[in-house]
């Protein structure tokens, strides 16, 4: 996470030409641009990621049964929404 925030930090601090010109210049920006560009490293990101979509679906699924049975608000009055959430 660290390292995600410096190189956001990085990335919005200096300036974007000059970055790619460091990028360019560095001895392994070469296999490395090739792997980040690649569509097979592309494909594997995004199923990857498509795993979240489906439990995050389930989770709220979830919720939603959890309050319906605690009866929290919302539940009373026949919605699947609470007081707050329909103004």
């Amino acid at each position: 996470v660290a390292a995600a925030l410096v190189a956001g930090y990085v990335f919005i601090e200096i300036d974007h030409d000059e970055l790619v010109h460091i990028i360019r210049d560095a001895p392994l920006s070469g296999p490395i641009l090739g792997v980040l560009q690649s569509d097979w490293t592309r494909a594997i990101a995004v199923g990857g990621l498509n795993v979240l979509i489906p439990i995050a679906a389930v989770l709220d699924m979830i919720r939603q049964r959890v309050r319906r049975c605690r009866g929290t608000p919302g539940s009373e009055s026949g919605t699947c929404l609470t007081d707050t959430g329909m103004r």
